[in-house]
């Protein structure tokens, strides 16, 4: 055992059981307390020209605050001195991911700060390093810069959009990434949607001379549902439309699983009939939305014994056209930017009972799947097919024996990230005849009853475990070559999902995580 980890276990010991002594002294001054625990080992590593005992060091700050609890004063601190020593080192990003979100977690007003803080540090390297250095870090700062511009265009904060799409799409083609197109597909969505805004201003003062032309609600429902995805906007304007659009509006703000199937197939007719002005992705968007109403609808037709009625017919010539219209656009247009939400089509199967495993129940409310089997197993499979993906998910395991996240299943097998008690999570690879234990590791963050989340990722032979952002663990199995599908399932246990999406991994990315899985 070296100096270093006698201190730190020392350390513990005292704050732990409450000794008395210079560190209890200063335990009300979180500076002090970091002062008189680590001030030596900080000193120390600065006095060297290698970033490594940095980083290492900026993991142990991370361990040490994981063994404390966060109302501890020299807690913060740790994870800030962390950030700091872990911003040295090109390795060094998922200590500092982990190091920001902990703070904003403990200073939620600090988020968005922390959140600049880390684009800023991230471009900061980009602009100064070189080589493969440079597309490491340029690929970080994209998946930075694309998570700020979808908050952005989630909060109507459009121009903001246009300037940090602007800039993602520089840094993509200064690196020659594969993602520019896509992200210069929403840079041009954010421009529709502030062009959109300005457009409805102008027709909301037309509302002030009656009366309303058919025309001008018309074209207000159509920039309010298409281009900026509000349904909840486009009913503000409910006084102005004719009752057919109220209850269309009204249908569309609920759960696809609460509308009847014959609404649902209204409901993706008319979305697909107001797209077709559109193009890029706000036609892309607006597609997705109608074909997973249509295919409610056609799937409910199909489980019938009943003959299918003229409506029904119609809504599967319709779904039809959807579909071959989406397979000309490009499928994967938006998904090289960032992430392809799976909450529609994951909500259209559990409504119409596409799962695996007699028995136990499983329900989505306000965008939280929960997932339930007293005995035996309870599963979904999704009909997505990618050879190499990453699949990420949020998960709050709430009682019971295991629960699954799973890459790649075809007819030879399966990944699987089992979820276990004790913190423990288990990459299994698994098939009719046996399953292989290929690795297993600890996270404080896996506890039951609370939300994390959980990445799985195959590339090739190499596959990933990651939580919360940070790889967990990593193994090379050449048994089960791709293309399969991914799903998440319960053994003998209740769990809740939210926020499932994919995305297949860029060049760069792939040539990353095999770097890695060959060390």
């Amino acid at each position: 055992m070296n100096h270093l980890t006698i201190h730190l276990a020392c350390a513990l010991i005292a704050l732990a059981c409450g000794a008395v002594g210079n560190v209890c002294a200063a335990a009300d001054d979180g500076r002090a307390t970091f002062d008189q625990l680590f001030g030596e080992q900080v000193k120390a590593v600065a006095d060297t020209r290698s970033p490594d005992d940095d980083l290492a060091l900026a993991k142990q700050l991370l361990k040490t605050a994981g063994t404390l609890k966060a109302t501890e004063p020299v807690v913060p601190y740790l994870y800030e001195q962390a950030f700091e020593l872990a911003r040295t080192a090109p390795e060094g990003m998922d200590t500092v991911r982990q190091a920001i979100d902990a703070l904003a977690e403990l200073s939620p007003k600090r988020a968005e700060a922390l959140k600049q803080r880390m684009v800023e540090l991230i471009e900061r390297a980009y602009r100064t390093a070189r080589g493969e250095a440079r597309q490491q870090y340029g690929e970080q700062l994209l998946d930075l810069l694309h998570t700020r511009g979808q908050s952005e265009l989630d909060a109507g904060e459009h121009r903001d959009a246009i300037k940090t799409y602007r800039q993602a799409v520089l840094v993509a083609r200064s690196i020659r990434s594969d993602r520019a197109e896509s992200l210069a597909a929403y840079q041009s969505l954010a421009t529709a949607r502030a062009s959109a805004v300005n457009r409805i201003a102008v027709l909301e003062r037309s509302l002030d001379n009656p009366p309303i032309d058919e025309k001008v609600s018309t074209e207000l429902v159509r920039l309010c549902v298409v281009t900026l995805d509000s349904v909840e906007k486009a009913r503000s304007y409910a006084l102005l439309l004719d009752k057919d659009t109220q209850s269309r509006l009204a249908a569309a703000s609920k759960p696809i699983d609460e509308v009847d199937p014959a609404t649902c197939a209204e409901l993706g007719q008319w979305i697909a009939g107001l797209s077709a002005r559109e193009k890029g992705l706000i036609q892309l968007k607006a597609l997705r939305k109608a074909e997973a109403y249509l295919a409610r609808a056609v799937e409910s037709a199909a489980d019938s014994d009943q003959p299918r009625s003229v409506s029904q017919l119609k809504a599967e010539l319709a779904l039809k056209k959807v579909r071959d219209t989406l397979s000309k656009l490009g499928q994967t247009a938006d998904t090289a930017a960032g992430w392809t939400d799976l909450s529609r089509p994951l909500a259209t199967m559990v409504a119409a009972g596409k799962l695996e495993g007699e028995g136990g129940k499983a329900s989505i409310e306000k965008g939280v799947f929960v997932f339930e089997r007293q005995d035996g197993y309870k599963g979904i499979k999704l009909p997505l097919e990618p050879k190499d993906v990453i699949f990420s998910v949020e998960v709050k395991r709430v009682s019971g024996q295991e629960m699954h996240m799973s890459a790649r299943n075809n007819e030879k097998g399966w990944y699987s990230a089992r979820i276990e008690a004790g913190n423990q999570i288990v990459l299994i690879h698994g098939n009719s005849v046996r399953r292989k234990e290929l690795a297993r590791a600890t996270s404080p963050a896996v506890k039951e009853g609370q939300w994390f989340e959980i990445a799985m990722v195959a590339v090739e032979d190499v596959i990933q475990v990651h939580v919360n952002g940070k790889k967990l663990m990593e193994a090379r199995n050449s048994d089960l070559p791709g293309p399969g599908n991914i799903g998440f399932s319960v053994l003998a246990a209740k769990a809740e999902f939210r926020k499932p999406k994919f995305r297949e991994p860029t060049a760069a990315q792939k040539r990353m995580i095999l770097k890695s899985g060959k060390k």
